[in-house]
């Protein structure tokens, strides 16, 4: 997913994505399993009610009462909600226990056991929602992140939101979309056939790209 760009004089090479693969530590599940607790998520006989919506904006700024328009998205679809405060300082519109705020967390453990990701378009938060099989609904605000948007959507596991500044209208309508069983079944194809290796591609291409050229030289 992540784009990683080597110039062979040929144009640009895609190889994959890399990632650093953060084993969660107990500190991380005990987190996990308390902010889904604290929603009722998991009841008293351990078993799983619906899967809330993890929404974030990573280290951007945040359009205006995007955390108001992101709960109340959720509630319009009798979703509850996990709010990631990041660098926007996003907080809850009240004290009603269908949502709740975190900090930092490990996204590759949340985002499997999350029903959708709502998110900026960041290299890292797409990635690692893609690898968690998770649909996404992506809000792009510039830079590649408009790639990363159109990318999401033309693998079918999520959709671009068309403005940078939605609604309550608009991103219920988009988390209807991604939350048919359909792109669920989808986005998990996709995880499991994404390739991990893209900086040991990368090395070798490189690598290979230098004998060439040394070679040539000889």
């Amino acid at each position: 997913m992540e784009r990683l760009l080597l110039l062979d004089g040929n144009g640009l090479i895609y190889r994959g994505y890399f990632a650093l693969i953060e084993q969660p530590t107990w500190f991380n599940i005990i987190y996990i399993i308390l902010c889904l607790g604290a929603l009722g998520i998991i009841n008293t006989f351990g078993w799983q009610r619906d899967a809330p919506i993890y929404f974030g904006f990573g280290s951007n700024r945040a359009p205006q009462d995007l955390n108001q328009v992101m709960i109340q998205s959720a509630r319009a679809l009798g979703r509850r909600a996990i709010v990631s405060r990041g660098w926007a300082d996003l907080s809850l519109m009240d004290d009603a226990h269908d949502c709740i705020a975190i900090g930092e967390v490990n996204q590759q453990a949340l985002f499997k056991r999350v029903s959708a990701v709502v998110h900026h378009g960041g290299a890292g938060t797409t990635t690692t929602a893609a690898g968690a099989g998770a649909p996404q609904v992506v809000i792009p605000q510039h830079y590649d992140q408009h790639y990363f948007a159109k990318r999401v959507q033309q693998l079918g596991v999520g959709v671009s939101h068309v403005t940078s500044t939605p609604t309550s209208d608009s991103l219920t309508n988009a988390l209807e979309r991604i939350l048919h069983p359909d792109v669920a079944i989808r986005a998990r194809s996709v995880a499991s056939a994404m390739r991990g290796d893209g900086a040991q591609v990368a090395a070798r291409r490189l690598t290979s790209m230098a004998y060439i050229g040394k070679t040539a030289t000889a």
